[in-house]
């Protein structure tokens, strides 16, 4: 008898014995204190609730090798869980270039996509809801032949009504830093002049700075905003009733304000110039004096969070070497700083009593590849226990990289058991959805969302083996004859970017903060090298140590369309740290 006659009956035994199997019932458990949606390992969109089940959203994804181009290959990013719990967003791409990625509204409830429509942009464009229904914000610019730029902001609605939210016209000196806060935006038109455009009245309002250029603005109330210099130590409070100018007592340099006055006091982050450690400092409300809550040991980036229950200061310290890893440090009220991990990423939350932090662990898979495991890890600060809770789609290496592989909402209350919502809507599921009948249990995963499992684990791990063994031998007999030593370049692949004596020379001017100077000789590369991740990278790390965040986003987008392994990190980075 043949081989694969051979395998495909004792598959079909396996199959036979394992249904026949009694069952018996597990209790479900989960370490996740409220809601997750996530992207698994096999590109695929999930949701895993607080009783333990897990509900599969998307099932069409295609995960492949970093060098291997699929034509139609689909995949999902820009995950967004709605505080409802009911509703998901999330957007679908492919490798046709004729076709544009699809921003996706999705009813967890009832399993069925609510509404689905090309993108505006390649961009992450993420929801909200109002008395009107769902929606999503689009911004854009447009550059006049006066020299002038227009920008203008529009509320679309799913219903497909579009709302102007405001349109202005600026000759900022400094564009596009500009900043938004609710009904109003600001930038600087001019060395030493704020501008102020009022969305609702449309007015604008200048008022004069000691600031040549800002860095960053924090709003503290309606009528009080701070804001920073770029390259200096100048921090100023700006009074929009008064229009009075309060310069600090305490100064550094390139500051940001991380929080205000929620818990008595200001967290600001700094430095004291060119090539010294970015400190946190707890400056007290007179603004005044100031206490150093901590220091890295290098001169990297570092970000803050503090927790609202206990007050325990989160600290995220940049890897100073090439992979995108992160310290994630917590400084207790007393007591010495604890560092969770030293190979984090930028995204990170606690739970609402700050018992539990939960973040993403990532694992260089080996010295040479580009890819980085994730794992949602949680970390018990009662017992400094981790945890790992799911795998999600690794990061990283050369081709299409997922922007945002989760989202989150924590909560100290149950949540409705998915399994029991409402029966499936007469909606015609597409490649995106799949509706369950009446009767059936919403999409669980064995041992951990279904009420039962069966006993015979062993005939499944046979079943594998058998499977591993059927699909070497049909490899094997099909497989391609090329010559030894005669790899072909697959259709799409990117091969990795040489790094020569001159872009090495101007990652070095970046790190020694001798920002413009790299940027230069970065700018005059691009020219011949238009297409080399490096050097799009390094010109979005300057464009963002120079001020310039849109245009830096720009440069990270492009350094990712070439497969920059840190392009996402840094995307993301943007994305949390623009003011809205």
């Amino acid at each position: 008898m043949k081989p694969y006659r051979v395998v495909s009956i004792a598959l079909l035994v396996i199959f036979a014995i394992s249904a026949l199997v009694p069952m018996i019932p597990v209790q479900a458990q989960s370490l996740f204190d409220g809601v997750v949606a996530y992207i698994g390992t096999d590109g695929n969109i999930y949701v895993l609730w607080e009783n333990g089940s897990k509900q599969q959203v998307t099932f069409d994804a295609v995960v492949t090798d970093n060098h291997e181009y699929i034509p139609d290959k689909i995949w999902y990013d820009c995950l967004d869980l709605f505080t409802d719990k009911k509703h998901l967003f999330f957007t679908k791409r492919t490798n046709e270039f004729d076709t544009p990625a699809t921003n996706v509204f999705y009813d967890l409830l009832t399993n069925t996509v609510i509404y689905s429509s090309p993108t505006e942009d390649g961009y992450c464009n993420f929801p909200g809801m109002d008395e009107k229904g769902l929606f999503y914000e689009i911004n854009e610019t447009e550059e006049l032949s006066s020299g002038n730029t227009v920008e203008r902001g529009y509320t679309q609605y799913i219903s497909g009504a579009r709302e102007l939210n405001y349109e202005y016209t600026t000759k900022a000196l400094y564009l596009p830093v500009v900043v938004y806060f609710y009904n109003m935006a600001i930038y600087q038109e001019n060395p030493y002049e704020f501008v102020f455009y009022n969305f609702n009245t449309h007015e604008y309002l200048r008022i004069s700075t000691p600031i040549e250029k800002f860095l960053d603005a924090t709003r503290l109330s309606d009528n009080e905003i701070v804001f920073s210099s770029f390259n200096s130590d100048v921090i100023i409070t700006v009074n929009l009733q008064s229009k009075q100018v309060e310069q600090w007592g305490f100064a550094v340099h390139n500051a940001i304000i991380i929080d205000t006055t929620k818990r008595g006091y200001y967290l600001v982050a700094g430095d004291h110039g060119e090539g010294t450690p970015k400190s946190l400092y707890k400056v007290d409300l007179n603004r005044q004096s100031s206490e150093v809550v901590y220091t890295p040991s290098v001169p990297v980036l570092i970000w803050a969070k503090t927790s609202p229950v206990t007050g325990a200061i989160y600290i995220l310290e940049e890897s100073p070497d090439y992979w995108a890893f992160y310290s994630l440090i917590m400084i207790p009220n007393q007591g010495s700083p604890i560092k969770i991990t030293s190979s984090a990423d930028s995204n990170y939350q606690w739970s609402n009593d700050s018992k539990k932090v939960y973040y993403i662990e990532l694992t260089q898979l080996s010295p040479d590849d580009n890819m980085l495991n994730r794992e949602l890890m949680v970390y018990d600060v009662a017992t400094s226990s981790r945890t790992k809770i799911i795998d999600i789609i690794p990061s990283g290496g050369y081709g299409e990289e997922v922007q945002q592989p989760i989202s989150w909402i924590l909560n100290d209350s149950p949540i409705p058991d998915p399994e029991s919502s409402v029966a499936p809507s007469d909606t015609a599921p597409d490649s995106t959805t799949q509706t369950n009948p009446q009767n059936q249990p919403s999409i669980f995963e064995p041992f951990i969302n279904s009420n039962y499992t069966p006993i015979l684990v062993i005939g499944g791990i046979g079943t594998i083996v058998l499977l591993g063994l059927g699909a070497g031998a049909v490899w094997w007999t099909t497989r391609p004859k090329n010559k030894p030593n005669a790899p072909v370049m697959q259709r799409g692949q990117v091969p990795p970017s040489p790094v020569s004596p001159q872009i090495q020379n101007a990652i070095r001017l970046a790190k020694e903060k001798r920002f413009k100077e790299s940027f230069e000789i970065l700018r005059e590369l691009v020219k011949s090298e238009g297409n080399n991740p490096e050097i799009w990278y390094y010109l979005g790390y300057d464009l963002v140590n120079m001020g310039d965040f849109v245009n830096a986003e720009r440069c990270f987008s492009r350094a990712k369309q070439y497969g920059h392994p840190k392009a996402d990190n840094a995307l993301n980075w943007i994305k949390n740290n623009r003011q809205p």
